[in-house]
């Protein structure tokens, strides 16, 4: 059983991302323009990634813990629907097609881990180059990867105008 959003969730989805993305980079910008003076006298900016990265990982840690907090305050956790559905044909000794929760959690945990060290990366560039081409690369290179991924392990063949997209993309990033 698939659940599909209705086109207005997905629109206010997809707007939501790039408005709190923006934020994101707004924020991240406006700390590393931060200065202050420091005890030699000398003013000195703000420019600590890894203050950042803190950051990133509290918030993550902020949302396992309230999703943890619905998942026991529910009355029927069974009736979730699973985050990663297992192969219907492959072994497994849970009900077929979910895994069970500790697994999906471990399963999401390393794209989280990922995605931190993602984040990581991208504020430490941020120190290196403007915020506008930090942001612009990040868009693009999720894009080829997601390319190259899907390709690789999920078996998809691509169409001309795929591979049109993903040339567009990569001449982008190579001309920036």
């Amino acid at each position: 059983m698939t659940s599909q959003l209705r086109p207005c969730s997905t629109f206010s989805y997809v707007v939501g991302y790039m408005i709190s993305s923006s934020l994101v980079v707004f924020a991240s910008e406006g700390q590393y323009t931060m200065s202050s003076v420091g005890m030699q006298g000398k003013r000195q900016y703000f420019s600590k990634p890894w203050f950042m990265v803190f950051e990133m990982f509290l918030a993550m840690s902020f949302a396992l813990m309230l999703n943890l907090g619905i998942r026991s305050c529910s009355r029927s956790p069974a009736e979730g629907v699973p985050l990663i559905k297992n192969n219907p044909s492959g072994p497994s000794a849970q009900a077929p097609g979910c895994l069970s929760h500790s697994r999906q959690m471990f399963l999401v945990s390393i794209g989280s881990a990922l995605d931190l060290l993602q984040s990581g990366l991208s504020f430490m560039a941020m120190l290196l180059i403007p915020a506008s081409v930090a942001v612009m690369l990040k868009g693009a290179g999720m894009i080829i990867f997601a390319a190259i991924l899907s390709v690789t392990f999920l078996n998809r063949s691509f169409f001309a105008f795929n591979y049109l997209g993903l040339l567009l993309c990569v001449s982008g990033v190579v001309c920036v």
